[in-house]
């Protein structure tokens, strides 16, 4: 890689800008795009856990509320 792109089209929302000040060479921007990419990663997983133990507690009070419906069998 001999560059990061700094920029986008327009519009474009790019949750990742090299921060350039601190890290003026190559090396150091790859280092930043990986310190950015861990933690991107992180609040991924994070957001994972949150929703399976969303779906768990839902998954748990539709089990209660189907069991108190009267049985359709004929």
């Amino acid at each position: 890689m001999t560059r990061i792109r700094t920029g986008s089209p327009s519009g474009t929302i790019r949750p990742f800008v090299p921060n350039l000040g601190v890290a003026n060479d190559v090396e150091g921007q790859k280092a930043d795009a990986l310190d950015h990419i861990a933690k991107a990663l992180s609040a991924i997983d994070h957001n994972f856990e949150v929703l399976i133990n969303i779906a768990k507690e839902q998954n748990k009070l539709l089990a209660q509320i189907a069991s108190t419906l009267p049985s359709k069998r004929h």
